[in-house]
């Protein structure tokens, strides 16, 4: 079987990890804001049903930092698969240089 690896997702989602991460962020500062706007010592919320939510909020948040972990690898595995991919593919043209050379 014979084809060609076409690598131009690889490269566009590599390029997109600054925004991905830069975005990834701004939404958990933003849960963050939210969450201390509700039940920070300023909040309006108070007792019981905020006390709940503020540590609900805590395992969400792990949850969520959990994704950023996976975002950034995902990241880091394509870049190093794509490195892999191309020094394959030289080595591969090479070989093929040579098989016609002789």
């Amino acid at each position: 079987m014979t084809g060609t690896l076409d690598t131009t997702k690889f490269i566009e989602f590599i390029e997109e990890k600054p925004m991905l991460l830069t975005e990834y962020e701004r939404l958990l500062n933003k849960y963050d804001e939210i969450v201390k706007t509700l039940t920070g010592p300023d909040g309006k919320w108070k007792g019981v049903g905020a006390d709940a939510f503020a540590s609900d909020a805590e395992i969400v948040k792990t949850n969520i930092i959990g994704l950023g972990d996976i975002l950034a690898t995902m990241c880091n595995t394509l870049q190093d698969a794509l490195e892999i991919f191309d020094e394959c593919d030289k080595s591969i043209g090479q070989a093929n240089k040579e098989v016609l050379k002789s």
